[in-house]
């Protein structure tokens, strides 16, 4: 019965230590690939930075922020249809993600689905999100909706914030 007894804890022994070397060791890390989708992305290399990040997206199906900003490639190169997925998933794991419910909002604007939009940056108000890419979107949403006067105004809230706003410089001109 001791031979047993050692053979269980041995196990449960080496189980543990191969569980921590993967986890810690072995397993492929999401962290640089994210990272230089990022820098990809700020130099507007979208298509490349969707590369990495579907490499990541392989090692971590859940990370909410692969998905962003896949989300946000996908915005950046007119696919909005493809964005949306991707924005869907990423706000069901983490749905207080400002970032995310900014490009949510764009993309759903895009679709069309303006109800949806208004409650993302709705969300965004409640949450006390004050910002001028908050008042850049709510701008965009009421300029395709067309009610220009209050699209006018977001775009001027967004300028007071941000003089060098380029988006809303251009929408005032």
């Amino acid at each position: 019965m001791r031979i047993i007894g050692n053979r269980i804890v041995i196990s449960l022994v080496v189980i543990f230590l191969m569980t921590y070397f993967w986890e810690f060791w072995i397993k492929p890390q999401t962290s640089p690939i994210y990272t230089e989708a990022v820098a990809q992305y700020r130099n507007r290399n979208y298509d490349r930075s969707l590369q990495l990040l579907h490499s990541a997206y392989r090692i971590d199906p859940n990370d909410a922020s692969t998905l962003t900003l896949m989300g946000w490639d996908y915005l950046k190169k007119g696919d909005a249809q493809a964005a949306e997925g991707y924005f869907e998933r990423a706000h069901k794991l983490a749905p207080q993600v400002t970032d995310l419910l900014l490009g949510y909002a764009y993309t759903e604007i895009a679709l069309k689905k303006y109800e949806r939009a208004a409650s993302l940056l709705n969300t965004l108000k409640q949450r006390g999100v004050d910002s001028a890419d908050s008042h850049v979107a709510w701008a965009t949403l009421y300029r395709e909706v067309g009610r220009t006067r209050e699209a006018a105004q977001e775009f001027k809230l967004a300028l007071a914030m941000d003089s060098h706003n380029d988006v809303a410089v251009k929408n005032l001109q």
